[in-house]
């Protein structure tokens, strides 16, 4: 009997890095084995997730770069504002 990606890698323990020695599949290797069997309609689906996946990543990497920014330019004795402080704009 011949196990298929899905349940070879289901059987395994999360064992990140030592999926060699425990026999279980890696990941792109699960990945992989899983790809081959889907339809060409579940691989496009498969693909927008995984754009999606990347495009969340970027976008908390960015995230992350302003936040820094903010933390750069307003020092811990920055003032705390409320909307009183707020002048009205000139009318022109």
């Amino acid at each position: 009997m011949t196990l298929g990606a899905r349940e070879v890698f289901s059987s395994c323990p999360e064992r990140a890095g030592h999926a060699e020695e425990s026999g279980c599949m890696s990941t792109k290797e699960a990945l992989g084995a899983l790809v081959d069997e889907m339809s060409e309609e579940r691989l496009r689906e498969v693909l927008d997730f995984a754009r999606f996946v990347s495009r969340r990543a970027e976008g908390e990497a960015w995230t992350g770069f302003a936040l820094e920014g903010l933390r750069r330019a307003y020092g811990p004795d920055e003032p705390e504002y409320t909307e009183a402080d707020l002048k009205p704009e000139p009318h022109s």
